[in-house]
């Protein structure tokens, strides 16, 4: 990016569009990224990514990384099989951890391309991981899941737990950009 001469890379500045307009662009990309979509699920909120939690989202799992260096012996619980849990589960299971993975569709990774998905289901294989689909979850506890399945509760009790329930956009700017964009005839991306 920084032998582009075309290319600015300002960090460490929150953009705005009186800043962007110095620029003069002909197109403004808001590319802010995204956030764990975490529905209200008695007691996800009080657990999911604190000081001291098993309970992690996505965010919580890449951020500290360096901290989960323990994986033989120990209870991995997924909740949501889409690309990201999938992800999580590839991870902690291919170095050895007892891993479950809940869905409630009836099938995991549906949204996942035909190739990725048989990759992964050959990895669930291989790895015996214990797929638990149309299961919801039902409540967030400091050592376990619970979740329902045909009617039945169950618990799912874990050394390290996930909530992968897919991400929504993060875009502060999106109703400010509009406004710019249109006043100035300029495409907003």
């Amino acid at each position: 990016a920084e032998k582009l001469n075309n290319l600015k890379v300002i960090t460490g500045t929150k953009a705005d569009t009186a800043l962007i307009d110095t620029f003069n662009p002909d197109v403004v990309v808001n590319a802010t990224g995204s956030k764990p979509l975490l529905p209200p699920i008695k007691g996800l909120l009080d657990v999911i990514d604190k000081e001291g939690s098993k309970v992690h989202s996505i965010f919580g799992l890449i951020s500290n990384i360096d901290d989960f260096t323990e994986f033989s012996n120990k209870k991995v619980a997924v909740i949501g099989g889409g690309a990201v849990g999938l992800d999580v589960v590839e991870y902690f299971s291919e170095r050895g951890s007892d891993v479950t993975i809940v869905e409630m569709m009836p099938i995991l990774g549906k949204d996942l391309d035909m190739i990725t998905r048989l990759s992964m289901m050959d990895i669930i294989e291989k790895n015996h991981v214990d797929v638990q689909t149309e299961t919801a979850l039902t409540e967030v506890a400091a050592d376990h899941f619970k979740v329902k399945h045909d009617g039945v509760d169950a618990e799912i009790p874990f050394d390290y737990g996930f909530v992968c329930l897919g991400m929504r956009p993060e875009r502060p700017l999106m109703e400010e950009l509009a406004a710019y964009g249109k006043e100035k005839q300029i495409e907003i991306v």
